[in-house]
């Protein structure tokens, strides 16, 4: 599944935006990661609502990068479609993020509902879009909390954070960092390029995946181009 036509145009829009707001970005503010869930909601079977509710969306996605608080954003292929997109933001709290997102039609009516965890990565790591009207596919890779047992320690950590940061030179590594609060994901991490089989060949010799303490699931995402970094 890939993204429609409107959703293009969010992300082109959301993209220039966030572009003009990137000047603006305090450093002491935290990055939060954030799912947009499909809701209980009814989704509306006529098109003019649909239209309206769609031009609500972008217009307040528009809003918080133009505001510095909306990083980055994209639609997710979830196969249980529960996960409808994500987005990062850059804000105080996470009490101020319901508040983002109240004058959104789609949250509104339930049809999405947002959930967000933090995010421990530099937002520096995201740019304005080096081309906002070309948009690009991604791997976005959460690693669960596994079965695992064994007890870590100071090593096992070093040695995970050189495996990610080899990663960086070898898979395409764009950003990665723990997350606290999400559904017992452990970390996040946005791969440019779309090669799924060797991402998770690749995490699959992590000591962490090795000893069952994480578990990867790979999903395709939506961006502007270069929004993470550089891409082929």
């Amino acid at each position: 599944m890939g993204y429609d036509r409107s959703m293009k145009l969010l992300l082109m829009i959301v993209a220039l935006s966030i572009a003009a707001a990137f000047a603006g970005s305090v450093a002491d503010k935290k990055v939060y990661f954030m799912y947009f869930m499909r809701g209980e909601g009814t989704r509306p079977t006529d098109q003019k609502l649909l239209d309206a509710m769609q031009k609500g969306h972008i217009e307040n996605m528009v809003n918080q990068a133009n505001l510095g608080k909306l990083l980055a954003a994209g639609p997710l292929n979830d196969p249980g479609q529960a996960r409808r997109g994500i987005t990062v933001l850059h804000v105080d709290d996470e009490k101020q993020i319901p508040a983002l997102f109240e004058n959104d039609p789609y949250v509104k009516h339930d049809i999405m509902r947002v959930k967000a965890a933090k995010w421990d990565v530099d937002p520096k790591m995201f740019k304005p879009a080096v081309d906002p009207s070309s948009i690009v596919e991604y791997r976005l890779v959460l690693m669960k909390r596994g079965l695992g047992m064994q007890p870590e320690n100071d090593d096992m950590v070093r040695e995970h954070r050189k495996f990610m940061d080899g990663l960086k030179k070898t898979h395409q590594l764009a950003v990665w960092g723990t997350v606290t609060g999400l559904d017992g994901v452990r970390e996040v991490m946005i791969f440019n390029g779309t090669d799924t089989d060797g991402i998770m060949n690749k995490l699959k010799e992590d000591a962490y995946v090795q000893k069952a303490l994480m578990s990867p699931e790979i999903l395709p995402l939506w961006m502007s181009k270069g929004v993470v970094g550089a891409t082929k």
